[in-house]
């Protein structure tokens, strides 16, 4: 029950996402002085960083070292700094916190600077600060349970799942709706400051992703976010299919379970399913219309465009002339390649 998710392709992909700021795309090219203006708006006030459903704290960790990186590099030099001041680790699963106390530890993160506690979501952020007043993040980062987990008889007490496994409920969204209905109460306000989010996730019938996270959201933050989702266009998987993969999942425990996997979807209107990338901003009501606040993007293996092509808008369909592409091992981590990469943060960081 206490076990600890493996680091897979899911936690890889959010690192690469979240490895870089809130338009760090639209910077390039940038005078010195828009850097200059923007580094005094970013440091303002403290600068906090949150990785909600942490597990081991790989991806707080990495984004609050990647930060502090670049910053030691701008010494000196011109260019935007977002240097957090605060990492935030909370997990519900107390043996994770004991796994990100040891990371921070091995990785010599300043223990002034990082916080870890057991915590189901957002409730025990006032005990961890030791402030009254609310706290905002600049960046929120989350990997929830996302499998979508159909009834079942009761396991034997040996083989009961991990917390990881079972935490997404029937459809697999019982955690991503709790995380984005209070999570825009806890990003930072000023929009000067690019907060975000940044989630990997799994959502059903993904052609309507954007719309229904949406609908999980507070209605006063429903038409002042700007909401981007990027998947993989061969990671997308029927009903059908979904159920067969979490069956071969469950190993030697299947021969316990009498579920059906495909019932419970069908029943909810759901064909697919697919693994996604998600980045969630803040924008003024008035400052774009609907469809620009909703951008789906698609990525196809095997293609490849220059990584500097502006047009990221929509889904990279056609075929690119570019042989240097380092074909992905298999669907699931094309978001790992150069291009892959290069095509999340382009798309969702701008």
């Amino acid at each position: 029950k206490h076990a600890i998710m493996a680091v897979g392709y899911d936690t890889l992909e959010l690192l690469a996402l979240s490895a870089v700021p809130r338009g760090y795309y639209r910077s390039i090219g940038t005078t010195s002085d828009d850097h200059h203006q923007t580094d005094r708006q970013q440091r303002r006030t403290t600068r906090r960083l949150l990785d909600l459903c942490c597990g081991c704290g790989i991806q707080g960790l990495w984004a609050f070292q990647c930060a502090q990186q670049h910053h030691q590099q701008l010494q000196g030099e011109e260019g935007t700094s977002y240097k957090y001041d605060q990492l935030v680790c909370m997990d519900i699963n107390l043996r994770a916190i004991h796994f990100a106390c040891a990371n921070i530890s091995l990785n010599n993160v300043c223990y002034n600077s990082v916080y870890a506690q057991q915590s189901d979501l957002f409730q025990s952020l006032t005990i961890i600060t030791n402030e009254e007043e609310k706290v905002y993040f600049d960046r929120i980062l989350s990997n929830p349970p996302f499998v979508a987990v159909p009834p079942c008889q009761t396991l034997p007490s040996q083989l009961q799942p991990a917390l990881y496994a079972v935490g997404g409920g029937v459809d697999g969204m019982d955690l991503l709706r709790r995380i984005l209905w209070d999570s825009l109460d806890y990003l930072t306000p000023d929009e000067e400051k690019n907060s975000d989010m940044l989630l990997v996730t799994e959502v059903p019938n993904v052609e309507y992703s954007c719309k229904l996270i949406q609908t999980f959201m507070k209605k006063e933050h429903q038409n002042n976010v700007k909401i981007q989702v990027a998947y993989v266009k061969e990671d997308v998987e029927t009903t059908q299919e979904y159920a067969q993969e979490r069956e071969k999942e469950a190993g030697d425990c299947s021969s316990y379970l009498d579920r059906d996997w495909t019932k419970p979807m069908l029943e909810g209107d759901i064909y697919n399913r697919a693994l996604v990338l998600i980045s969630i901003s803040r924008v003024s009501i008035s400052s774009s219309i609907d469809d620009e606040k909703m951008k789906l993007y698609m990525y196809e293996s095997g293609t490849s465009c220059d990584d500097n092509d502006d047009d990221v808008s929509g889904s990279l369909n056609e075929d690119c002339d570019d042989e240097s592409y380092d074909n992905a091992a298999d669907e699931e981590d094309a978001f790992l390649t150069r291009d892959g990469i290069n095509f999340v943060r382009s798309s969702l960081l701008s």
